[in-house]
């Protein structure tokens, strides 16, 4: 059964960012789908699909076997890691905020090549805490939670914590000097080439934060990993309940 819907989602800061998250994906629904997809793309986005690629690898070896699992890919976008985790026999759920992105997603048109699952994924356009609600083994938000502030992404663990049965996998933007210099940069480039408003998290704060009182209390950091390819930089994270083992 579901769950009464948690304080977050009448949070004025949550929304306001999930808000400018949506309007930015919708706008450049066309960008984003050519990005995720198999076509060609300019030198800078080609770095950036690398580096989507290699963390889309790490989350999945992170994963234990999903087949049987119900998993909720948070922020799926073009559907790419939802169709993925179908073929090796999860019950997915995807969502993002950007209703066109759904509908790609729902074509398979940006699906890696593969034979096709015996289970469909389920796509929504919809905000993540609210699906995460049904209850999940397993969450998955890549390249989510890197569009909000330390603080809301904290707030959104704790609010779907209690419905999330084994791990919830993530990624952040890490702080770093050249990260902010390449964002600073980025802003002179055409439109088509700019990346999504990030928000960099220093990583000793990302770590007391989520050990700290205003962090998921039944989640622990287990384990994280950064990949670098050009223009694209995240952290890939994984808590677990506490007490449970990989």
């Amino acid at each position: 059964m579901a769950q009464s819907l948690p304080p977050i989602q009448a949070s004025a800061d949550w929304s306001r960012h999930r808000d400018r998250v949506e309007g930015h994906f919708r706008q450049g629904a066309d960008r984003w789908t050519r990005l995720t997809g198999g076509g060609p793309v300019s030198r800078i986005r080609r770095t950036v699909r690398e580096g989507r690629r290699q963390m889309r690898t790490i989350l999945l070896d992170w994963m234990p076997d999903v087949e049987g699992l119900r998993v909720l890919d948070a922020g799926c976008g073009t559907g790419v890691l939802s169709w993925e985790l179908a073929r090796r026999g999860a019950d997915v759920v995807g969502v993002d905020l950007a209703a066109e992105l759904v509908e790609v997603a729902r074509s398979g048109s940006n699906a890696l090549p593969g034979p096709a699952p015996e289970s469909i994924p389920e796509f929504r356009a919809g905000d993540l805490v609210e699906t995460a609600q049904e209850g999940f083994d397993l969450v998955v938000a890549m390249d989510c939670f890197i569009h909000y502030p330390l603080r809301e992404t904290l707030a959104a663990l704790r609010a779907i914590e209690g419905a999330v049965a084994g791990a919830v996998l993530l990624t952040v933007a890490p702080w770093t000097p050249l990260l902010g210099l390449m964002h600073g940069v980025g802003k002179v480039f055409p439109r088509s080439d700019r990346a999504p408003a990030i928000i960099p998290v220093r990583d000793d704060k990302l770590r007391k934060g989520v050990a700290g009182p205003w962090g998921p209390g039944s989640l622990v950091l287990d384990r994280s990993a950064t990949v670098h390819t050009g223009f694209y930089i995240s952290r890939a994270l994984e808590l677990r309940k506490r007490g449970r083992s990989a």
